[in-house]
């Protein structure tokens, strides 16, 4: 019995996402000078008690504690300053296992492990003008311009006439069809 010999594998082609490569005290360093988490940071150091959203700091790094409806426990995500967030969208978006899902699935892929002030409209504008997602929408999804009602022209009011040759001359003039040029033209 042959054995069949299997050729090497060749490796998955995985888009690279430069800047993603941060230490914990560059993401410290970023969130603290950051002034968009400048909230949070008070949040922080002083909690509200039963809030849905809680933030702490665990290793010197701002984390958010969500709990909803259906989890107890809750959610801890990383909270993300404003330099990589566009990277950690286009992980969760333009990579080859995510294949470019639409904002709300995009959305409940980052809300799994980060957060930020705005981040639903950030995932929405950054789908929303993904050029890949732009060309490949199925025809069916994208609705119909409304149709409007044209406005009502009056009726002429000269009758129609019907087309006939009418002599014109060099300085457009109407000519009497019995010139002597002969010069004839039909009126646009």
């Amino acid at each position: 019995m042959k054995v069949k010999e299997s050729k090497p594998q060749k490796p998955l082609k995985v888009t690279s996402i430069p800047g993603l490569d941060i230490g914990p005290e560059q993401l410290t360093e970023q969130q603290k000078t950051d002034q968009t988490l400048k909230k949070y940071w008070e949040l922080a150091e002083n909690p509200v008690e039963n809030a849905k959203a809680q933030f702490l700091v665990k290793n010197e790094i701002l984390h958010r504690k969500y709990i909803g409806k259906h989890d107890g426990e809750g959610t801890i995500q990383l909270v993300v300053p404003e330099s990589p967030r566009e990277k950690v969208v286009s992980l969760a978006h333009d990579t080859l296992l995510s294949g470019h899902t639409g904002s709300t699935k995009t959305l409940n892929r980052v809300l799994q492990e980060f957060y930020w002030p705005g981040i639903n409209k950030f995932v929405l504008r950054y789908v929303s003008l993904c050029d890949l997602c732009q060309r490949n929408v199925s025809k069916g999804t994208v609705g119909k311009a409304p149709l409007g009602s044209l406005p009502v022209i009056g009726t002429s009011v000269r009758p129609i006439r019907e087309f006939r040759e009418m002599p014109i001359t060099d300085i457009n003039r109407y000519q009497r069809a019995d010139a002597p040029d002969n010069r004839y033209r039909y009126p646009i």
